[in-house]
């Protein structure tokens, strides 16, 4: 969960990303209002917690990037995919969202504090901005 330290109580959302708090049974927003529909997921690749909301769920993982069953042939349907998804919340966390080419052909979404360092390891044919 390196990439997302401070952040664990970060609601992701697919257009809007906010911090939680919990009290007495319930999730609040910032102003201290309840919100429904909070999801505690976790990512079965990097295990990873994070939270989203079921009306505007994440289909990635924020901490690795991964796609759960979801394939793209191009970057260009990478990039159209994740299109309208609220990614904002990387600047404060250092972070930054890349399309990498693998060896098998496909393209993934890799999150990252370092994209030159995800090039270098020669696990990728290639690292490009998403």
């Amino acid at each position: 969960m390196r990439n997302l330290l401070g952040l664990e109580l970060m609601c992701f959302g697919r257009t809007e990303h906010f911090e939680v708090t919990y009290d007495a049974g319930n999730y609040l927003d910032p102003a201290g209002e309840p919100v429904s529909g909070i999801l505690d997921m976790n990512c079965y690749v990097c295990t990873a917690s994070f939270y989203t909301r079921e009306a505007d769920a994440i289909r990635y993982c924020p901490n690795c990037g991964h796609i759960d069953r979801k394939r793209f042939e191009t970057r260009e349907a990478l990039v159209e995919f994740m299109t309208g998804n609220d990614l904002s919340w990387m600047s404060q966390a250092g972070l930054s969202a890349v399309a990498v080419h693998t060896l098998d052909g496909d393209w993934l979404l890799r999150i990252t504090p370092r994209p030159a360092e995800l090039q270098a390891t020669g696990r990728y044919r290639e690292v490009r901005s998403l």
